[in-house]
C-alpha cells in the first residue's frame, strides 16, 4: 500500500512540474513604411519576414512587442508569416502602398499561463 502511495505521489509531482510550462500561440500584423508601387511594398514586407526569421529570441520579443518576465525567451520563434499589400492615400490623389505582415509565433511560458 505505501509503495503504491509513493508511486501515485511521485506521478502527481511530476505531472504537476508538467503543467507548469504552456505553450503560447499568438499573431501580431507589422506594417511597412509607404511605397509608390505595391511590388516595392511586397518587396519590403518579405524583406522584413527575413529579417524576422534571423534574429535571436531577445530581439525577436522586442519587435513583437512581447513583454512578459514569464517567457522562456529562449523558446520564441515565428512558425508563419503571410505578407498582404494595401493600398492607401495619405492626400486625395495621392495613393501609396504598404504591406501589412501577418506574424504567426509561439512561446513556452513558465508558471502555466498564456
Amino acid at each position: 500500500m505505501k509503495k503504491a502511495l509513493v508511486i501515485l505521489t511521485t506521478m502527481s509531482l511530476s505531472a504537476g512540474a508538467f503543467a507548469a510550462v504552456n505553450t503560447a500561440e499568438k499573431e501580431t500584423t507589422i506594417a511597412t513604411d509607404a511605397y509608390q508601387s505595391q511590388q516595392q511594398a511586397y518587396d519590403a514586407g518579405f524583406k522584413l519576414v527575413d529579417q524576422l526569421n534571423q534574429l535571436p529570441a531577445e530581439k525577436l520579443a522586442q519587435e513583437l512587442n512581447i513583454f512578459d518576465a514569464q517567457i522562456a525567451t529562449e523558446s520564441l520563434k515565428v512558425t508563419d508569416a503571410e505578407v498582404k499589400v494595401e493600398p492607401f492615400a495619405p492626400k486625395e490623389g495621392q495613393i501609396q502602398y504598404r504591406a501589412l505582415v501577418d506574424v504567426d509565433y509561439q512561446y513556452t511560458m513558465r508558471g502555466g499561463q498564456s
